[in-house]
């Protein structure tokens, strides 16, 4: 299971899992993008999934898992790749912009790997794979939901 798989790293990411030999669901919020990469797995001979899930909510968290377990008789890998981010400073972010940064970046990976584990648990194990940004380590005076690391030379404030 790739979040955030319909385009970008989340896409690769899918990709090479396939390459490898794995069967692959890919869950993201733009289902006609999470098809094109499941029509390219399937070109691969490997079974794929398209998901329409959104990641902060934890009934589509629990029913992406669910129907991955379903399709493939099991869910070996996490892999938390969906994210989001805004371009404003913390003087300008909209309380909405702040909630739904925080929200899918904290929250989604918390609820899918939530419900990752209840499947891993009944297939003797799994791995979760959290992708992150480099705005978690260097911040910047224009992702105010990230935090500048200490060593930085992040822009002033």
């Amino acid at each position: 299971m790739i979040t955030g798989g319909g385009t970008g790293i989340g896409r690769a990411i899918a990709l090479a899992f396939a390459r490898e030999g794995a069967s692959v669901a890919v869950a993201g919020r733009r289902l006609e993008n999470l098809k094109q990469v499941a029509a390219e797995i399937e070109k691969q001979d490997r079974q794929a999934l398209a998901l329409q899930c959104d990641v902060s909510h934890a009934e589509d968290a629990d029913r992406a898992i669910s129907e991955t377990a379903k399709k493939f008789g099991k869910v070996n890998v996490l892999v938390n790749n969906a994210g989001t981010l805004s371009v404003s400073t913390v003087d300008t972010i909209s309380e909405d912009d702040w909630d739904r940064v925080i929200t899918v970046n904290l929250k989604g990976p918390f609820l899918m790997s939530r419900a990752a584990l209840k499947e891993f648990r009944k297939a003797g194990g799994g791995t979760i794979v959290n992708i992150g940004s480099v705005l978690g380590l260097v911040g910047s005076s224009t992702r105010s939901p990230s935090r500048p690391h200490p060593y930085s030379s992040a822009d002033s404030y």
